[in-house]
């Protein structure tokens, strides 16, 4: 066909627009066509040219823009499809799941990630194994192991010295953290589906706990929202707080009530 935006933005690396009169061809003499290529700006790779091609009548010195925009748009979702997720759900039932495929782990190994997750910066071997045991008679020997056995899992996905994750993880508990940090009290409680981890006895993650449910706590007992607290004990029908909290805002006569008492017992 002569010039064109797609092979100029080819050619040149970089968006193209070719104006109606530009193109060779009489049958697309009333066209205009805006180019740009999809290229990861830090490895180099090219995946393709986006175009955007439209009657002359229409043109617009936006149209540039517009197709670098969409380009843009594609080349980011081609990375979010190429990078590992590391998903920890660990409120509730723990689950954890790397590149949306189920993991089968111990939950010390789920301890390890969680503390991982938690100390994003990294941290030495000491510092995990007192995180992960605190003052019990465990030897470095078995810690390495288990992050060993953690690493034929999940390939390249914890880094040493120091200890760290370097894919993107998605954590049920720092998103109900930072929820709780910016007010979001809706949010926090829809992703709260029980204590976190709750069978772990690793002084880290139990202070972390401790301090959550307190803060947590402290929120419960200021809502007014009855049926936003029926929600939270219809799921986790320990929360203690909430069910207290139910019993100051609910009549005397509510029917349900005897059966808020029954979880108290």
């Amino acid at each position: 066909v002569g010039q064109n935006a797609i092979g100029l933005a080819l050619n040149t690396h970089s968006a193209s627009c070719v104006y109606s009169h530009e193109n060779q061809m009489n049958s697309v003499r009333d066209w205009v066509c805006y180019a740009a290529p999809i290229t990861d700006a830090n490895t180099g790779q090219f995946y393709g040219i986006m175009n955007l091609s439209t009657k002359y009548q229409k043109h617009n010195s936006l149209g540039i823009l517009a197709v670098e925009r969409c380009a843009d748009i594609v080349k980011q979702a081609i990375q979010l499809h190429q990078k590992n997720i590391l998903y920890i759900k660990a409120l509730g039932t723990p689950k954890v799941q790397y590149n949306q495929h189920g993991l089968t782990l111990t939950q010390r190994q789920i301890e390890i990630l969680c503390i991982l997750a938690l100390c994003p910066e990294g941290i030495n071997l000491e510092e995990l194994h007192y995180a992960l045991y605190g003052d019990r008679p465990v030897s470095t020997t078995t810690l390495k192991a288990e992050l060993s056995q953690l690493r034929n899992l999940i390939p390249d996905v914890i880094e040493s010295r120091p200890y760290r994750l370097n894919c993107e993880i998605q954590c049920d508990f720092l998103m109900a953290e930072q929820a709780l940090n910016l007010g979001f009290t809706a949010t926090t409680l829809t992703l709260y589906r029980g204590s976190f981890l709750a069978k772990s006895e690793s002084p880290f993650l139990c202070a972390w706990r401790d301090c959550f449910d307190a803060r947590l706590s402290h929120v419960i007992y200021q809502i007014d929202d009855v049926d936003q607290l029926l929600r939270v004990v219809s799921r986790v029908p320990d929360r203690v707080d909430a069910v207290e909290r139910l019993l100051e805002l609910l009549p005397e006569e509510t029917p349900y009530r005897a059966k808020l008492l029954k979880l108290l017992e």
